[in-house]
């Protein structure tokens, strides 16, 4: 069929815009070819492509797919006309097969017709990313700068869990296109699942620049809890960032010591300087041998109590002066009664020092926080047979790992009846024996209460104690 040249120009201006992203523009001019050759069959087709763009506001689905089946009558000869009829039947009819013929047929008249990232998205959607992958690959060869080749592509690496090659895929996206919001949500979203919370900040950080609110609208999907939680850990992070570029100690140490402070779940300085970033599994894989450890360390120093050097260590209370009690080993003054009994407690300390990876800073709950967690748990002991550890943290609106710590310390010590599973991080409550003993168990926290100042929330040395040590406030 001869076309008109008018109605070629219009028809190449109309592309223009198409290709330029600028849909409303290729629409007119679409439709003006068409006015003037009403069977112009590439122009009809392109113009069912322009309203799939447009999200079907102006014409319908149904009405968008009848226009590519006029056009395929008009002229099956078309290469164009048998791609744009391909991705009607993946968009509009989702008959993935359907659109596989047809962008084969497509490739059969005109071999240089490009579809390699349509049939890639038909093996996404098909899950066989090998295969998407691969002809994404194809089009990244041809233009290593073609954006959705490269996003396409990272988000099938995503789906089989190649985080870093789907992250370095995403990098370049970001890089190519950094105005667009949805590309560094896309980057977090993988750094999070390669548990890089680390580099999830950096991100955040490179994307405010351009985004002031990211990371308000990162954070806006997710819990009450992990809202606090993420806030908190970026809080922390940016806090040992400045550390590093302090010019002189002493800043460094004042920065530090703000972290200090925020660690209200104990986990350790040392890690968190080094790697930027939490252990959240610390306590849930390593109270129980850190507990177990720790009393053994004791029940040594009580047991060779009247030997001069270790009388003062065996009087440090552990629940509270755990450091000190730790760091008094490293006195190298320190003569042992044997040799068989400094080699037992270098065997202890070792193991101790590393589970907390050298610890220099082992950070106490704040009473209040402990105080609360407690009557929560107690709570609960009573009224359900089983929680999630974040069901309780939502409920506490405190830190996941404060509560399991909090809950590992009660049922050691008998405060409560529960068990904790670790690899489901539940908390499964003996419900019945919880209410029957509930008057002793109260009783027990009432004894806790009453060994801590109410105003400041550090442990009394003694019942006859009046005054606060601390903070100077009557008891």
């Amino acid at each position: 069929m001869n076309i008109s040249q008018k109605s070629l120009n219009l028809y190449e201006k109309a592309l223009d815009f198409y290709y330029k992203n600028e849909y409303e523009s290729a629409l007119e001019l679409f439709y003006e070819s068409l006015r003037i050759e009403p069977n112009f069959a590439e122009a009809m087709s392109y113009l069912g492509n322009v309203h799939r763009f447009l999200e079907y506001k102006k014409m319908s689905k149904d009405d968008v797919f009848n226009l590519l089946e006029k056009a395929m009558k008009i002229n099956p000869g078309s290469a164009i006309v048998w791609k744009n009829m391909g991705i009607g039947y993946a968009e509009i009819k989702s008959n993935l097969d359907k659109a596989m013929e047809c962008y084969k047929e497509a490739i059969k008249i005109d071999p240089h017709v490009r579809l390699d990232l349509n049939i890639g998205s038909l093996y996404f959607q098909k899950g066989d990313f090998d295969a998407a992958i691969e002809y994404f690959k194809k089009v990244e060869d041809e233009d290593p700068q073609y954006q959705w080749a490269l996003y396409n592509m990272g988000v099938a690496f995503q789906e089989k869990k190649s985080y870093k090659k789907a992250i370095d895929l995403f990098e370049k996206v970001v890089e190519l296109d950094p105005y667009t919001l949805q590309n560094w949500m896309i980057l977090i979203g993988c750094y999070i699942l390669n548990q890089d919370l680390s580099s999830v900040f950096k991100i955040i950080n490179r994307a405010e620049l351009i985004h002031s609110d990211i990371f308000e609208f990162f954070i806006s999907g997710f819990s009450e809890t992990v809202r606090k939680e993420l806030n908190y850990k970026r809080e922390l992070y940016e806090i040992f960032k400045s550390s590093k570029k302090a010019t002189n100690k002493d800043d460094a140490i004042k920065i530090l010591k703000e972290g200090q402070r925020l660690m209200v779940n104990k986990i350790d300085l040392d890690v968190l300087i080094k790697a930027e970033e939490e252990n959240p599994d610390f306590f849930s894989t390593n109270y129980g041998k850190f507990r177990e450890i720790q009393k053994e360390l004791k029940s040594c120093a009580i047991k060779y109590s009247d030997f001069p050097d270790l009388k003062n260590i065996s009087n440090i209370d552990l629940s509270t002066n755990f450091k000190e009690f730790v760091l008094s080993f490293s006195n190298g003054n320190i003569t042992y009664p044997s040799k068989e009994i400094r080699d037992k407690y270098s065997e202890l300390l070792s193991e101790i020092l590393g589970i907390l990876h050298i610890s220099s800073q082992i950070n106490i709950i704040p009473y209040s926080i402990q105080k609360k967690i407690k009557q929560i748990l107690l709570k609960l002991g009573v009224r359900f047979n089983r929680l999630k550890i974040e069901e309780i943290a939502e409920k506490c609106e405190e830190l996941e790992d404060c509560v399991i710590l909090i809950a590992l310390d009660m049922i050691e010590n008998k405060e409560i009846n529960a068990e904790y599973f670790r690899s489901t991080r539940t908390l499964a409550f003996d419900q019945r024996t919880n209410t029957d003993e509930i008057n002793s168990l109260m009783k027990k926290f009432d004894d806790w209460e009453l060994k801590h100042c109410n105003n400041c929330g550090n442990k009394i040395s003694g019942k006859k104690q009046r005054i606060c040590e601390y903070c100077g406030k009557e008891l």
